[in-house]
């Protein structure tokens, strides 16, 4: 996900932070002055705080409310599908950022071809404790539908892959299997989205 962070990044909220993996890769890169992390999980944001500049404990955007931090990007790694209203926190979001500034996310993509032939030949849609099928998310996306929670949620997206891909510690699968399958191979996407300029109209997308 690094590679999607904006050139310049100088604030950074890293929302739903977990244990702080992600800050410390950014920390690491060197690409953001400085590091927000959001965690609901108190013992979660404690442990994860060393590597955040600041470390806010509660849920979005509710502990943020009155916040006067605005954002060159905010991060939904492996979020927003554990939302109830992932639209609505997209909303939110864009009051947080400054101007020109960017959302960046990793999704599940629930049409991967293990998950299909789990469905489709097995009759199988068996919930885990972590992964594409994991049994605390709420919602389930596709490339497709991806983009259109951003255009709906009113921004454009300028960049969106696949990552993940199936098969990626089998060498030489992992490098095989997405020219063959297209999005079928991979396991989520990553997508970087701005706020839509004024009267400005979403593509359809097919």
């Amino acid at each position: 996900m690094l590679p999607l962070i904006p050139t310049g990044t100088r604030a950074l909220l890293d929302v739903g932070c977990g244990r702080g993996g992600f800050g410390r890769s950014l920390r690491n890169s060197g690409r953001v002055g400085t590091i927000w992390g959001l965690e609901q999980n108190g013992a979660f944001g404690q442990e994860a705080s060393r590597h955040y500049d600041e470390l806010i404990i509660g849920t979005f955007p509710e502990a943020l409310v009155g916040h006067p931090a605005r954002f060159d990007c905010v991060v939904f790694n492996d979020v927003l599908e554990h939302m109830v209203d992932p639209w609505e926190a997209l909303r939110q979001a864009r009051s947080l950022l400054k101007p020109g500034g960017a959302v960046v996310a990793s999704i599940p993509n629930v049409r991967n071809a293990r998950t299909l032939f789990d469905l489709v030949v097995r009759g199988d849609w068996t919930y885990v404790d972590m992964g594409v099928l994991d049994r605390t998310h709420l919602r389930f996306f596709t490339k497709r539908t991806v983009r259109s929670l951003f255009s709906e949620s009113g921004y454009r997206v300028d960049a969106l892959h696949g990552i993940n891909s199936l098969g990626r510690s089998h060498f030489p699968l992992g490098t095989v299997l997405p020219p063959v399958l297209g999005d079928l191979a991979f396991t989520g996407f990553g997508v970087r989205a701005r706020p839509a300029e004024a009267g400005h109209q979403a593509p359809r997308v097919w």
